[in-house]
């Protein structure tokens, strides 16, 4: 039966590769199967037909060999064995068997109101689970997250009002050395006098000046970036110049408001009881010097304390005499405008005040901004460097025109 049923098998794979899809195909089909079993039929009827032959012939030599030799019955068997071995088992017809044309033709048969009811369906069949309906929300319904909005700009950290060269003037340097004669204390020797007789001589004086010199360096910084970053967000070059504009700003302040600070050599007075009158003693005492204060810089807790000044005698805080506060918000000191600095740049508790146009920025180069692709190995690797910078010292002319000094 292992023929047979292989036989099957092969033809239901045949026509398993077959569309039905009318009866007139279906009648087509029938014929091709039933063509195909009678040829598969007739070549196992001729090979059993030559199985018979040869089993005969072989026994009928074997007859004949015991007849002439006398070989025993035992040997005549093996042979015999031994030819079936060979030739393999025959799918052989007997009486009362059913054929294998009949047994695939049954088969056929049962199968074909399934074939018809196929054929009539040219769609093919597929199932689907469907989950339980719902209200659609982002976390049961989406894969991924909800489409997002963003703004044009970013939103940076504060920035400084007020800067060192907002208080200064400003000098261009053809070079990188600049240099100025500062007239020495005291001024020089000799002085005025009244020619108080007729044809005697009259007094004589002379000046003594200092050259002092100031060397112009390059304050510089830069960042590095991918070419994708600046591609992919649009707003990175604009952002990346702003913020390298703010640090070379509050780097330059920071410099320099140390730099005349450590070198303001007036009275420096510690005279009074609150900020507000340190202040005032200290102005005098400049002016008495003959500097015009026009600036008193000052940190926040001064600020504050200033505004918030202790008027004693249980009349509760106030501003002092002599400050006034503008509708913006400005302050100034018997008419001088009052700077507020953070501490980074001043101290804590500090004052800075004095005559600013006695210290300047003597500048080579101003502040710019450049990028190239030609820094290091920005090339091979798609990297874009940002620099800015700017060739910048700073010249205290008179150091005696400036105090410095703590409220607390």
């Amino acid at each position: 039966m292992a023929d047979e049923l292989e036989l099957i098998e092969g033809l239901i794979e045949d026509f398993s590769q077959h569309k039905v899809k009318s009866s007139k195909q279906i009648e087509q089909v029938t014929k091709e199967v039933t063509d195909r079993l009678d040829k598969e039929t007739k070549d196992v009827r001729e090979e059993n037909a030559k199985y018979w032959k040869e089993l005969n012939e072989k026994v009928t030599a074997i007859n004949n060999d015991m007849a002439e030799k006398g070989t025993l019955i035992k040997q005549a068997q093996e042979e015999l064995q031994e030819f079936k071995a060979k030739k393999g088992r025959m799918g052989a017809i007997a009486d009362g068997q059913e054929s294998t044309y009949s047994i695939i033709k049954q088969a056929f048969a049962d199968s074909f109101e399934k074939i018809k009811e196929q054929a009539n369906e040219p769609k093919a069949e597929f199932k689907m689970k469907i989950k339980e309906v719902g209200s659609m929300t982002a976390a049961n319904n989406l894969t991924g997250a909800v489409q997002a909005t963003y703004g044009q700009s970013p939103a940076v950290r504060g920035r400084r009002k007020l800067h060192f060269r907002d208080l200064v003037q400003v000098i261009p340097s053809a070079t990188g050395l600049w240099k100025f004669y500062r007239q020495d204390t005291a001024a020089g020797e000799g002085s005025f006098g009244f020619q108080t007789t007729h044809g005697n001589a009259k007094n004589q004086l002379d000046y003594d000046l200092t050259e002092v010199t100031v060397t112009v360096d390059y304050l510089a910084g830069f960042v590095r970036i991918a070419k994708q970053m600046l591609q992919d967000l649009p707003f990175m070059q604009s952002f990346v110049n702003a913020e390298l504009i703010e640090d070379y700003l509050r780097k330059e302040d920071n410099a320099f408001f140390g730099s005349l600070y450590s070198a303001a050599a007036g009275p420096n007075l510690t005279t009074g009881s609150n900020a507000a009158e340190k202040i005032i003693y200290n102005v005098a005492a400049l002016e008495d010097n003959d500097y015009e204060v026009n600036g008193i810089v000052v940190s926040g807790a001064v600020w504050a304390s200033i505004l918030t000044t202790n008027l004693g005698s249980g009349a509760g805080y106030g501003i002092p005499g002599g400050v006034t506060i503008s509708p913006s918000g400005d302050v100034m000191m018997m008419g001088i405008p009052l700077y507020k600095t953070p501490a980074s740049n001043l101290g804590n508790n500090k004052v800075l005040l004095g005559d600013w146009t006695k210290a300047a920025v003597i500048q080579t180069e101003g502040l710019n901004i450049s990028m190239s692709e030609h820094d290091s190995d920005n090339f091979q690797r798609n990297l874009v460097s940002v620099k800015a910078e700017a060739r910048v010292a700073l010249a205290i002319l008179r150091p005696n025109a400036f105090s410095y000094f703590a409220t607390a």
